[in-house]
């Protein structure tokens, strides 16, 4: 399991129990008016005019623009829903984030790897919570090294997700990155991740990120 600035909960957690745990995030600052939508749950976005400072500040300007005016909502009970199953308790997992992200504090991110047993931490100094964008090189390389150490026929030895993690010796193993509205990802558990953050999505974009990262030269 790869947490690319990602929050890791324990079971009964939730986003926003985390938040007020670690102070320092300016999401809710920076948040717009939520979306009523037809079911009775809302949406959130964020400001357009905030959205670099907050989410993406590693990038180039004209590039956050269009992911401001692009971004895909997160659901608001995606902040309050508790964990029901803590997938680092069970799966090996791995984490790379960055010193500047203002959706997650760094201590809070350093908190959650170190009670996940990480593997291998991976701060990268000045990156944003657009990690994988500004760094896609270094998500790219941690990813590679979580599949190659959960083992090339992707079983591991201490539990049974190995087939979920990994197929053969290329990159497929399962990432979360979770808070991502320019991913459109937004989940507080395992369970969540596999049912709606969309595998397909994220292995399409995981091989989309490789693919820029070894044409960099």
């Amino acid at each position: 399991m790869v947490y690319v600035a990602a929050f890791a909960p324990d079971t009964g957690e939730s986003v926003a129990t985390l938040l007020r745990r670690f102070p320092g995030s300016t999401v809710e600052a920076n948040t717009a008016a939520p979306i009523l939508l037809a079911d009775g749950s809302r949406d959130l976005y964020f400001q357009p005019d905030k959205f670099r400072a907050q989410y993406a500040a590693d990038l180039p300007e004209t590039e956050t623009k269009l992911l401001a005016l692009t971004q895909r909502p997160m659901a608001e009970r995606a902040m309050t829903e508790a964990s029901d199953v803590a997938a680092w308790k069970a799966i090996p997992s791995w984490f790379i984030f960055g010193t500047r992200d203002n959706s997650i504090p760094v201590n809070l991110l350093a908190f959650m790897a170190e009670r996940a047993g990480s593997k291998k931490t991976v701060t990268i100094e000045g990156a944003s919570h657009a990690v994988m964008m500004s760094h896609a090189d270094a998500v790219v390389e941690l990813v590679e090294q979580a599949a190659w150490a959960v083992g090339g026929d992707g079983v591991t030895e201490a539990n049974g997700w190995g087939n979920e993690q990994v197929h053969g010796g290329d990159v497929r193993c399962v990432v979360t990155q979770e808070g991502g509205p320019a991913l459109g990802r937004r989940s507080t558990s395992l369970d969540h991740v596999l049912r709606h953050a969309g595998l397909s999505d994220l292995e399409a974009e995981l091989e989309q990120l490789a693919m820029n990262a070894r044409r960099t030269p």
